[in-house]
């Protein structure tokens, strides 16, 4: 598999992804300010200041700018505190424990999380809503970067409570973020890019919110809309990290863009900016960041078979991931288990897979890591011939896929049963699954999608003369664009016929994702059938009956299968009369029918039960599914059809 081997240090970046411009609500713009050259100065002019009530308010906007760890910086807290104390300033003293925390991001997760629980116990006392909100963020981002995602999730709703009381943007937006980060977290890119949207229309300009512009793009690009989420990064680079001169910020958005170029499949493109922001956070020693460059710049080099160099990263990047617990051992398991599995040393990576897999347990909040991990699984038990139990792990993590939409991991389960069933000697199992691999790869890799691409960053260099950019568009451009003459016939060619095919029968399976039984089409069957219109005029009566009057289409697993047998007639017959006659397929004609019934049901105001209950009594099994086809044929979402019986 060519990107099996990345699947969980998705995770890892995803995760922390979440704090690339304003880690715990503090804007990285304040280190340019001016710098005040020593503690002692400081302490100098304190001894100066009329009352305490000035003393502290210096103290406070120092820690909140320039705070540190230092002797002298540790004396000038101590003596916030009394002064804060002393006066009875609640306010001030709840500000310089979260201020003290932040000092402490870094370096010590127990310190960090005790001096933010101070903050939030005083401000819950004070009920300062505002401040509360901000503490609770604080931590909210505290535990997602250190694995923890349901502490992590529990205090974004906090935070959202709080912000929603204050009726503070900047707060509301924050939470938001933070409960986006949970849902991408578990697999759920649609619901998560939901919640960023909400929190860009929150917004006046991108100034205020860069950082969820930055999710919205990994989202986009997780949903296989890579040229969309390359524009949104590069929108980030024009209007905030360029103007801005954030250097931070700058090294996270090509960071993004290294990890788009790896998915591109560009992968020596990708390791150069993954090596200029290597640089730049070696110079921050910020060790997250350290760690999860180090395991994207491994499972690059995995995809390159340069196993000894992927193991030197992923070596280093546990070194550096210490402090985050569980989930870097787990990453580590897993991505050494790949290399090994890759230099052909099948008991090592059995040993490594069950170990990530103990560390993992069965928690529901693990379930993307665990369904990553079944197909390194599924790769190994391939490799060993142990082919039921291959195809037994591929089958389970591609049910979790389809259900998530999460197109980069579909195609490498449809990659992996097409092997399986290849091997297996299974001939049309094993072409039906090249289908679907097929055109999942060209949705994500076809040349127009590359060509895009490279033109995008083109583009941009022309604007601001990014000399690793230039030199990754024109290698992709020329990659892609200037083979000989034989390849691009070759390639065309091959559209074609992926074309033809995905528009009578894989679309329905990759659009819909509600055939359980992965069972081949009949389509796929180049035989010629035909039907007299007395035929015609009898199926299509039996059919309208069926769907219209017995509403055959609210049962959730209906197939082709189940109601030719209803209308007495062979698979055959109803498909052809569906493609043929009809012009559509069996997934759409059903599926057109469950959502004008869900129109219906919202233009006559029903409220018994939400709009996911609908689906479902129409005939929906997934939520993604229902959503998915309802905009495709709508044209807009549920929710706005609702308000507004958008066409």
């Amino acid at each position: 598999m060519r990107m099996i081997t990345s699947m969980l240090f998705l995770i890892r970046f995803l995760r922390y992804s979440f704090l690339f411009i304003l880690p715990f609500g503090f804007n990285f713009s304040y280190a340019q300010t001016e710098q005040i050259q020593s503690e002692k100065a400081l302490i100098s002019l304190i001894e100066k200041a009329n009352s305490p009530e000035e003393k502290l308010e210096m103290i406070v906007d120092y820690e909140r700018f320039y705070g540190n760890l230092s002797e002298d910086g540790q004396e000038i807290f101590y003596l916030g505190i009394e002064l804060s104390k002393q006066i009875s300033d609640s306010l001030q003293l709840s500000k310089l424990y979260r201020y003290k925390a932040f000092d402490y991001r870094k370096s010590n997760f127990e310190k960090c999380l005790d001096y933010n629980y101070k903050s939030l116990e005083i401000s819950n006392a004070l009920n300062n809503n505002l401040e509360s909100a901000i503490v609770c963020n604080n931590l909210s981002e505290l535990f997602f970067s250190h694995y923890q995602e349901n502490k992590g999730l529990e205090y974004a709703q906090k935070a959202l409570h709080f912000s929603t009381l204050a009726n503070d943007t900047t707060e509301i937006v924050n939470a938001k973020k933070g409960i986006s980060l949970f849902h991408r977290m578990n697999g759920r890119y649609e619901k998560a890019l939901a919640i960023v949207n909400e929190s860009i229309a929150l917004c006046n300009s991108i100034n205020e919110c860069p950082e969820s512009y930055g999710l919205k793009a990994f989202c986009q690009l997780k949903l296989g809309n890579r040229v969309e989420a390359l524009r949104t990064y590069l929108q980030i680079q024009r209007e905030y990290t360029l103007k801005s001169n954030d250097e931070l910020a700058s090294a996270s958005i090509k960071h993004h863009i290294a990890y788009l170029l790896h998915t591109s499949k560009l992968y020596e493109q990708a390791l150069n900016y993954y090596q200029e922001v290597l640089r730049y956070y070696k110079k921050t020693n910020y060790k997250p960041y350290l760690s999860i460059i180090h395991t994207n710049m491994g499972c690059v080099y995995l995809e390159l078979n340069d196993v000894g160099k992927a193991e030197d990263h992923f070596i280093m990047a546990k070194e550096y991931g210490k402090s985050s617990g569980k989930g870097n051992e787990a990453s580590y398991q897993f991505n050494m288990g790949s290399a090994a599995l890759k230099g052909g040393n099948y008991g090592k990576a059995k040993e490594h897979f069950i170990t990530a897999k103990n560390i993992l347990g069965d928690r529901m909040a693990n379930a993307k890591d665990l369904k990553s991990l079944n197909i390194g699984f599924a790769e190994l038990y391939y490799a060993l011939n142990h082919l039921e139990m291959a195809e037994s792990f591929a089958t389970d993590a591609l049910e979790f896929y389809l259900d998530q939409n999460m197109l980069i991991e579909l195609e490498e389960a449809f990659e992996i049963l097409y092997l399986i069933h290849t091997k297996a000697k299974n001939e049309d199992r094993a072409k039906y699954y090249l289908v679907q691999k097929d055109s999942v790869s060209d949705l994500l890799y076809g040349p127009n999608q590359i060509y895009e691409l490279t033109r995008e960053l083109i583009n941009f260099s022309n604007e601001n003369n990014s000399e690793t950019a230039e030199e990754t568009a024109e290698a992709g451009y020329e990659f892609w664009v200037n083979q000989p003459l034989y390849w691009s016939f070759f390639i065309l060619s091959l559209l074609l016929l992926t074309f033809t095919i995905v528009r009578w029968n894989a679309r329905e399976f990759l659009l819909i994702g509600n055939n359980k039984n992965l069972k081949p089409s009949r389509s796929q069957k180049s035989k010629k059938s035909t039907l007299s219109s007395v035929e015609v005029n009898e199926l299509s009566t039996r059919l309208n009956s069926l769907m219209h009057e017995k509403e055959l289409y609210k049962n959730q697993d209906i197939s082709i299968a189940t109601l030719a047998s209803e209308m007495h007639t062979t698979n055959k017959k109803l498909s052809v009369l569906l493609n043929t006659h009809l012009e559509t397929t069996f997934y759409d004609y059903v599926n057109r029918l469950r959502v004008d019934d869900v129109k219906m049901r919202l233009m006559n105001g029903e409220n018994i039960l939400s709009i996911e209950g609908i689906a479902k009594d129409c005939g929906f099994k997934s939520r993604s599914s229902f959503y998915r086809t309802f905009k495709n044929q709508v044209g807009c979402t549920p929710s706005e059809f609702k308000k507004h019986n958008c066409p």
